[in-house]
């Protein structure tokens, strides 16, 4: 049997669990984990241009460029685990 922080190095990985354009939402759902003491990570990409022209959020002065990266929310599988079935439900709310 491994120790508990070695169990949890190899086995407990980050998985995803949302995922957003908007910095806006990012920074809402984010606050929320933070709120619930959920540990979490931000996974942080930047959008390609096709993907935003698809979209129709290719980058402008006005948009000021919210939409340059793509924002993934990653929090350990056994947190998530331990989470009520509508945690995620209207988290960016």
């Amino acid at each position: 049997m491994l120790p508990n922080w070695l169990n949890r190095l190899f086995f407990d990985r980050y998985v995803e669990v949302y995922w957003t354009y908007d910095l806006a939402t990012k920074a809402k759902v984010t606050a929320k984990l933070h709120a619930a003491h959920i540990p979490y990570r931000v996974r942080v990409r930047g959008a390609s241009g096709p993907m935003r022209s698809a979209r129709g959020m290719i980058p402008t002065t006005g948009l000021r460029n919210a939409y340059l990266y793509h924002y993934t929310i990653l929090i350990r599988r056994s947190t998530l685990e331990t989470l009520p079935p509508d945690f995620f439900h209207d988290l960016a709310r």
